[in-house]
């Protein structure tokens, strides 16, 4: 668990609103997430969050490090109604 208030809801999908990276995951504008799980890497001095692709079932991660302002997550997700 992170030190960070978490901005996603298990379970809630969300929009990809720009292409960006994150580690070894390609996230694609456009594409349709579901939030999974959040966890903390200490040795990394990071915030993970699990996602899941709603059409493929492919599994990303968004690494937020601790240096990084948490309100970024607006400008790369944008929650599906």
């Amino acid at each position: 668990m992170s030190w960070r208030p978490n901005p996603f809801k298990i379970g809630r999908t969300y929009r990809i609103k720009q292409d960006f990276r994150s580690i070894q995951f390609t996230f694609v504008s456009g594409q349709i997430v579901r939030f999974k799980s959040e966890g903390y890497s200490r040795y990394d001095s990071a915030t993970i969050y699990a996602f899941e692709d709603t059409i493929t079932g492919e599994n990303f991660q968004w690494w937020l490090s601790d240096n990084e302002d948490e309100s970024r997550w607006e400008e790369l997700f944008e929650p599906c109604e």
